[in-house]
């Protein structure tokens, strides 16, 4: 892959070009259908309102020890949405 064809950055162990996703490897990555990509946005969605509402529920918010619990499930599903928004 040359740096002119490069877009910057990389996304877990693979680096992206313009025009086909390349492994770090060297080896062509497809990438997935449009549709599974919206698809897996609308559930990253549903699953953070879920979340946001559990978080809300006083019995939940009142227990110290799922803040960590709630807080690294939100990162992850943050961390999941920006991957979808870079497809």
């Amino acid at each position: 892959m040359s740096g002119a064809e490069a877009r910057s950055g990389t996304a877990g162990n693979h680096a992206f070009d313009r025009t086909t996703d390349v492994s770090l490897s060297g080896l062509p990555v497809e990438q997935p259908p449009a549709g599974i990509v919206h698809d897996l946005g609308n559930l990253i969605q549903v699953a953070s309102s879920a979340l946001n509402l559990v978080a809300r529920d006083p019995s939940v918010s009142t227990a110290p020890a799922l803040e960590p619990v709630i807080a690294s499930a939100r990162t992850a599903l943050q961390r999941a949405g920006a991957l979808v928004r870079e497809t």
